[in-house]
């Protein structure tokens, strides 16, 4: 299954010290079903704990997901800086997911090649 970021979610994770391992967790929650909320066209709200906060003071993370196939972090912010995600831009990432679901195999590793997207590697939170 691919596990990939945006390169905006790349220096959103940078700027706010998000680890790999943190979105990894947020994925397997959305697999299991845990803290997931469906937005529709395959997107999902998923929490995601931030170091000493745990999940409620935590992040949001917007997940684009096909079981077995695919789930792409398209955007995240903390919970204290955006109440909610406005109509418009709902809109947007709706279409966002269909594009990205509608890649193929190829187009995805050509995505990766230029930078557009990002795999997500296992790695630790310990530092």
């Amino acid at each position: 299954m691919w596990k990939l970021i945006t390169r905006f979610v790349k220096r959103w994770m940078r700027r706010e010290h998000v680890t790999n391992g943190t979105l990894l967790r947020a994925i397997q929650d959305l697999e299991d079903g845990l803290s997931t909320a469906s937005l529709g066209s395959s997107l999902y709200k998923v929490r995601a704990a931030r170091k000493g906060q745990g999940k409620s003071g935590g992040y949001r993370t917007l997940i684009v997901y096909r079981q077995g196939d695919r789930a792409i972090v398209v955007y995240g912010f903390k919970k204290s800086d955006v109440d909610n995600i406005a109509d418009d831009e709902l809109a947007l990432f709706r279409e966002l997911a269909a594009t990205l679901l509608a890649l193929s195999a190829e187009q995805i590793e050509v995505a990766i090649e230029n930078e557009e997207l990002y795999r997500i590697e296992e790695e630790s939170d310990e530092k």
